[in-house]
């Protein structure tokens, strides 16, 4: 699926088909963390620009969640009424998420 370095390149997150989100260690090649709420393959997985503690992963459970990565806890849980979520993006001020579906369409989301 996809990865995304942190800014200070010493950790990746990854989301995969076994609907899971994992943070590695790149140096040590450890996995640190994992994070397990999804019940389908998760598609995108991005931190916010303004707040790296702050994580928001999509899956083909139709749901985009956000997360405290420092907590290891799942902060909010949006459904979706379309299926197939493919990509998720979050704007350089972080109030809002494009999200990329399945049936071509592309919606923006306020978070504030």
């Amino acid at each position: 699926m996809k990865a995304q370095f942190l800014k200070n390149d010493r950790y990746i997150l990854s989301c995969s088909a076994d609907n899971t989100i994992r943070m590695w260690d790149i140096k040590t090649k450890n996995e640190l963390k994992q994070f397990k709420d999804h019940s389908g393959a998760v598609t995108d997985v991005k931190t916010f620009p303004n707040d790296e503690l702050t994580m928001i992963s999509s899956s083909f459970d139709s749901t985009i969640r956000l997360w405290d990565i420092q907590l290891d806890v799942e902060t909010q849980n949006i459904k979706m009424l379309s299926e197939g979520i493919i990509m998720i993006d979050v704007s350089f001020d972080g109030n809002t998420i494009a999200i990329s579906l399945n049936d071509k369409t592309i919606q923006l989301w306020g978070l504030l």
